[in-house]
């Protein structure tokens, strides 16, 4: 009886040692990082605090006609995206879906939204913002330094030259 059970800890240690030796491997220090896509949310209210993009207030709707140009392109609002813009399919587990300029409900809120661009994607570009009456906002997205130790970027965004957050807040 003593022998077999020297027989089966010894099997018992040969097999551990295998499996724990497999957690040392390189598989393990692998990290996959995908960044997620990066939305653009723009909330459009007036001085007294009233949605300007609530499309059942016909007097206040300041959105009819309202286009955004981004590294060239000009997109209109609910225009749908140019077909050399499409998203491919990708191996991403979070891909980027590439809807150009609309208006969503966020949170309870109102919102231009425009988006998604690849997070993972090295940036500093002009979201310029044309209003029906001519009149121009410039949201400048800036995106660098992507850490996948520390799982973080150096993202941040202006509005006219401002630094400001996502959503970004414009008063008209």
């Amino acid at each position: 009886m003593n022998l077999m059970k020297l027989a089966f800890l010894s099997t018992a240690v040969c097999f551990s040692g295998m499996f724990m030796g497999a957690c040392d491997s390189e598989e393990d220090d692998l990290k996959i990082v995908d960044w997620s896509p990066v939305g653009i949310c723009i909330s459009v209210h007036d001085a007294q605090g009233n949605d300007l993009l609530d499309s059942t207030d016909v007097e206040r709707y300041i959105a009819s006609g309202v286009t955004a140009t981004f590294q060239g392109k000009t997109y209109a609002l609910n225009g749908g995206i140019p077909k050399e813009n499409a998203k491919k399919s990708s191996l991403k587990a979070l891909p980027a879906v590439f809807e150009g300029l609309s208006i969503k409900n966020i949170s309870g809120k109102n919102m231009l939204y425009f988006g998604e661009l690849n997070g993972d994607a090295d940036m500093h570009e002009n979201l310029t913002i044309t209003w029906k009456d001519g009149s121009k906002d410039v949201i400048t997205y800036h995106c660098s330094d992507h850490n996948e130790e520390l799982m973080n970027c150096n993202r941040w965004y202006k509005l006219n030259g401002v630094l400001t957050n996502n959503p970004i807040e414009i008063v008209k």
